[in-house]
């Protein structure tokens, strides 16, 4: 069988085309394709429960807070302390690090610093309670 220089010629200009659109195949998907931003949607329920948790969690660490919120926090604490059958008292360290004390109840002196572990759970509980008022008084609002 021969082989004519035509059919050659033919075969070389088909592997040539093929080469230049593999090229541009290449190319082509290296650019960065213009895609739609995703997107993430919250429920509303989530985003109250996102609120109530940064609210409750200033309440807790505030400093500088005014009456409303000071007797919020009272008033959070005193259930805690009925909660747990002692009379608690929180400090904030300096890096807002809540501690609980057990006070004594007649003259109000320090007892006892509670450890780690149980002022980290008492602070997720105190943390509950004032989300639970909160809540408790915006729906209170909202039926007015």
């Amino acid at each position: 069988m021969t082989v004519t220089p035509f059919q050659v010629q033919r075969v070389l200009r088909t592997y040539g085309r093929q080469l230049s659109r593999n090229q541009q195949l290449l190319i082509n998907s290296a650019l960065p394709r213009s895609q739609a931003p995703d997107t993430v949607s919250i429920s509303a329920s989530a985003k109250r429960l996102h609120s109530l948790k940064r609210t409750a969690a200033e309440v807790m660490t505030s400093r500088e807070a005014n009456e409303e919120v000071e007797a919020l926090r009272s008033e959070a604490l005193a259930r805690l302390s009925r909660e747990e059958g002692e009379n608690l008292e929180l400090f904030t360290d300096e890096d807002n690090g809540m501690l609980f004390a057990v006070v004594d109840d007649k003259n109000s002196s320090l007892r006892r610093y509670l450890p780690d572990e149980e002022s980290g759970r008492l602070a997720n509980r105190l943390s509950s309670i004032i989300m639970e008022m909160i809540d408790s008084g915006s729906r209170d609002e909202e039926s007015s």
